[in-house]
């Protein structure tokens, strides 16, 4: 029987100069910064994949407050993050920008400016941070970073959280037209938008004060008053959302900082509702149960495994340790986050074993 070699690498062998030619070429990005009222003497950092915590490009702030990194291995467009002296500003870097970055040391992100080739998307992150998630010191003002449960039925919460969602997508809109933004990018703010959607949805099914809870699990999150019900269909959101086909974060994901910790956290706030008793799970419900509901709700995805490794880890264990152990085998049967796993081997031994 002949072998034939597979069209793609036949391809390759063929015209070895030509798919050379088309292959992306890394182009450098310049990045050039001033920061006014900085501290002296600390070190700016440029995080962007691969280059992470420690391994990341650093150079010293001069006396003037100025810095600069060229980066020659980005050949497509990543998220970064600027860090100095404790504060950090998102970054979308594009290959052949040529950024210039200007901000207050004190309001380090939300007033940050940007000039130059690269500016249209990091102008967005900027003052999209500032009209709707940065709340200054001293304020009151709501939204989803300072949540305090103004409202009074789920009915009302979903319709304030549609509103400010309805709001910051014509935001987007807006700064399109004036500022064109690519379709990639665009896509990225869109789901961040949705994400912060689902984050405030999942807040207040999970930490409103007043939801109904078992006495066990109100006792162990620190609820009393039960008298606010949550209506059968309202989780049916996630299943039109991305939320499920979210992996956890890794080295082959390109969402960024900000939409790593979104998806965990609105992840987090899922598994709360997981546990027995919440919306999501009957007080008598079983692991095999909750499986069950997760993957309805995500997927068979790793965002269902790590949600479900999070109630068990974080929540349950606190208020029913026992039943934990007893779940160890529906465990091993369904999950297929290894990092779970070993934690969960640990978790039982001492529990079996104290």
């Amino acid at each position: 029987m002949m072998f034939l070699l597979p069209v793609h690498l036949l391809f390759v062998a063929v015209f070895p100069s030509l798919t050379a030619t088309l292959a992306p070429k890394p182009s450098f990005v310049l990045v050039r910064g001033h920061l006014d009222h900085a501290p002296a003497g600390d070190t700016v950092w440029l995080e962007y994949r691969p280059h992470l915590s420690r391994q990341a490009p650093h150079v010293r702030l001069d006396p003037a407050g100025n810095f600069e990194f060229v980066a020659r291995d980005i050949a497509a467009p990543t998220h970064a993050s600027v860090y100095y002296a404790g504060k950090r500003a998102s970054l979308y870097l594009t290959p052949g920008d040529q950024l210039m970055f200007t901000t207050d040391y004190s309001r380090f992100r939300e007033a940050a400016r940007y000039d130059g080739q690269g500016a249209n998307p990091n102008n967005y992150l900027a003052q999209a941070y500032a009209k709707f998630e940065y709340v200054a010191p001293g304020t009151s003002r709501e939204d989803i970073n300072s949540f305090d449960f103004v409202c009074e039925s789920p009915a009302q919460e979903r319709q304030k959280a549609n509103a400010l969602r309805q709001e910051r997508q014509a935001f987007l809109a807006a700064y399109h037209r004036q500022h064109p933004l690519s379709n990639d990018f665009r896509a990225i703010a869109a789901a961040h938008i949705d994400l912060m959607w689902t984050r405030r949805i999942l807040t207040f099914a999970s930490d409103h004060p007043r939801l109904a809870r078992t006495p066990q699990q109100a006792a162990v999150l620190g609820h009393s008053d039960t008298s606010i019900q949550l209506p059968t269909t309202y989780f049916n959101f996630l299943r039109d959302l991305p939320l499920g086909t979210l992996a956890v974060p890794s080295e082959t994901v390109n969402r960024g900082y900000d939409d790593s910790n979104l998806v965990l956290e609105c992840l987090g706030l899922y598994a709360d509702n997981l546990l027995p008793g919440s919306a999501r799970s009957p007080e008598q419900a079983t692991l095999e149960n909750m499986y069950a509901q997760a993957s309805k709700d995500l997927g068979l995805t790793p965002a269902r495994d790590y949600a479900v490794a999070t109630m068990l880890f974080d929540k349950q264990v606190r208020i029913d340790p026992a039943w934990v152990v007893a779940a160890y085998p529906v465990f091993r049967a369904h999950n297929r986050d290894s990092v779970a796993s070993r934690y969960m081997r640990q978790l039982v031994r001492k529990q079996v074993l104290p």
